[in-house]
């Protein structure tokens, strides 16, 4: 029987001290964080500065000026638009198709294809002055470019802003 009493008053010992610990908790309430000033690194140097940011569309493509003489092409293809061109020229939907063709006239009509291997993204370029610019994403399979994407013609990117 002395066994039974001592297991006895052990547990309501520890029961007393877990309801007396979680008493004192609930009347500190919530944890407060101290005040002190806080300083974060952001690596603002590494980033390119841009005036806001903005949200592009599925099946899209934007070539615009971003300033200092540069330009910038973006473009937001979908899956699925993109295994619906591949369907349509015969081949496999695999991202190594996908081609970003840059056009510039100024006179003289020239074309420049680069490969993007992917369906969102981005790629800035320093224009000539005086030239109207184009940019077309599409598929490059066996020296043929079928196009996807369009953008608008725009005329003096390096004017800037």
């Amino acid at each position: 029987m002395t066994p039974l009493i001592f297991i006895i008053l052990t547990s309501a010992v520890l029961s007393g001290l877990i309801l007396w610990v979680l008493r004192w908790l609930n009347h500190n309430g919530a944890r407060r964080i101290p005040l002190r000033e806080f300083n974060f690194e952001s690596a603002a140097e590494l980033a390119r500065p841009e005036q806001g940011e903005y949200y592009l569309a599925e099946n899209t493509i934007k070539l615009q000026p971003i300033g200092s003489g540069w330009a910038r092409v973006s473009w937001n293809l979908s899956r699925p638009k993109w295994e619906q061109a591949c369907a349509e020229y015969h081949l496999k939907p695999e991202l190594k198709y996908i081609a970003l063709r840059l056009q510039a006239d100024n006179g003289k009509f020239h074309e420049l294809d680069l490969w993007v291997k992917c369906l969102v993204g981005q790629y800035r370029f320093k224009p000539d002055q005086h030239t109207s610019h184009c940019a077309i994403l599409g598929v490059s399979h066996n020296q043929q470019f079928h196009p996807i994407l369009t953008s608008v013609t725009v005329s003096n990117l390096a004017a800037g802003r």
